[in-house]
């Protein structure tokens, strides 16, 4: 049984697997409206469409009934890419693709308002396509294939950045990069990662003297 969320439009484990108009309105249709939960879908500002088996969602599939949401979950479908029909979502502040099948990054660049981005746990190969998502603050990309960070681009917003357990090499480029791109970083994870070999003993200081406003390091609170 679902946790009810006040605003929040379930449609967890639908068995959907393309995701078009018809089946999202056939689904309106059938929502089992709870306690007074208003009918009126502009009163929904969170769409869960997880734990599905979604592959693919047509454009206008989720746009012409929800196109004022502000939070889209899609956690444990199997997307190997961002649909379009993503990008149409302009009023986007959070958007949770993980558990899929991701590749890489993309059909993002015109949610503007987006501030939280997990997709963790996909297939992700580099970060790339996210320099107009100005406002994000929150990333979460750990337990994907990320080789480096060069790609990143500059976000003077960004707070959290999660990276566990991915592919990443080059330690001093590592520091480098999040200097110079995202400095404001106060919370980081990176454990996991093939550049922390040789320098398990010294990394959290020089990541400390990297980034003037970090607070956590692998869940340890820096001083």
């Amino acid at each position: 049984m679902s946790i009810i969320v006040p605003g929040r439009f379930d449609l967890v484990n639908k068995k959907f697997d393309n995701l078009t108009i018809d089946n999202i309105e056939k689904s309106i249709g059938e929502y089992n409206y709870v306690n007074n939960d208003s009918k009126d879908l502009k009163s929904y500002h969170i769409l869960d469409l997880s734990g599905n088996v979604i592959f693919n969602i047509s454009l206008h599939s989720i746009s012409t009934n929800f196109s004022h949401i502000t939070e889209l979950y899609l956690i444990n479908n199997e997307l190997k890419e961002i649909p379009q029909e993503i990008n149409t979502l302009i009023n986007l502040k959070k958007l949770y693709v993980s558990k899929n099948k991701l590749e890489s990054i993309s059909n993002i660049n015109k949610l503007e308002k987006l501030e939280i981005l997990d997709l963790r746990a996909n297939r992700i190969t580099q970060i790339k396509n996210i320099e107009n998502n100005l406002k994000l603050n929150y990333i979460s990309l750990s337990n994907n294939l990320i080789e480096s960070i060069d790609g990143f681009p500059i976000l003077l917003n960004l707070e959290t950045l999660f990276l566990f357990s991915n592919q990443i090499k080059d330690f001093n480029s590592f520091c480098k990069d999040l200097k110079t791109k995202s400095p404001n970083v106060s919370k980081l994870l990176v454990e996991n990662n093939p550049m922390l070999v040789n320098v398990k003993s010294t990394y959290i200081q020089t990541i400390k003297e990297s980034l003037p406003k970090i607070a956590t390091i692998d869940f340890q609170k820096i001083n």
